[in-house]
């Protein structure tokens, strides 16, 4: 069985353990930018997220959380990689995440 991991976009304290049933093997919830950022300082920002996408496969999901614009790095540098983004979207009306994947070449 392969590892899939979950990749968090910017973790601030909240709880996804309702995101756990989509880990697979050995994989784990990996936050990309914890805590509070300047997102003005753009450069130091990249470089942090840039190394924790160095542990990233194309199976793994993304979640968004926290700040857009983090988000909107991160999802820029996935989809430049791997031509596609698996990501978790949270659903209110179910309470659950819903797997999507995010392809412009479709």
């Amino acid at each position: 069985m392969e590892n899939v991991s979950i990749y968090i976009t910017h973790d601030n304290g909240q709880f996804f353990d309702n995101a756990e049933k989509f880990l697979r093997g050995n994989g784990k919830i990996i936050p990309f930018i914890v805590g509070r950022k300047n997102i003005f300082r753009t450069d130091s920002l990249t470089r942090e997220i840039k190394q924790i996408f160095k542990q990233m496969n194309p199976q793994d999901y993304l979640l968004f959380s926290g700040n857009g614009v983090i988000s909107s790095f991160v999802t820029a540098l996935v989809y430049s990689e791997f031509q596609k983004v698996k990501i978790l979207l949270w659903d209110n009306r179910t309470q659950n995440y819903v797997e999507e994947i995010l392809d412009f070449d479709k």
